[in-house]
């Protein structure tokens, strides 16, 4: 070969950039990677394509928690709300709603 290609330099593959749909289950974890079977980088000489990966990255909600599968979110109330029990107002990821602390909780925690 005299001549080598001068988009690719005689490689046989390209680089271009092309935006994809990556589909991201729920519960997914900081660090943890997907990956999109043929979506990487051109086999050499016309081979097949490799695998892409991509490492995600989970930033922190603004007041939800989470512990392990579960998603938490403190609410702190007065003595005499946990003594004489009240109903309040919670943030969900679907909205908010109303939840019923029942009389003389001592504990730090309800669930729902």
């Amino acid at each position: 070969i005299t001549e080598h290609c001068p988009q690719c330099r005689g490689t046989g593959k390209e680089k271009h950039q092309r935006r994809i749909l990556v589909n991201i289950p729920a519960g997914i974890d900081d660090g943890n990677q997907i990956r999109l079977s043929g979506e990487g980088d051109a086999g050499e000489r016309g081979g097949s394509p490799g695998n892409l990966y991509v490492t995600l990255s989970v930033e922190q909600h603004p007041f939800f928690t989470r512990e392990n599968d579960n998603i938490l979110y403190e609410l702190p109330i007065n003595f005499t709300q946990a003594a004489l029990g009240t109903e309040v107002e919670v943030p969900t990821l679907d909205g908010k709603t109303k939840l019923n602390v029942p009389a003389r909780q001592s504990g730090h925690m309800a669930t729902t």
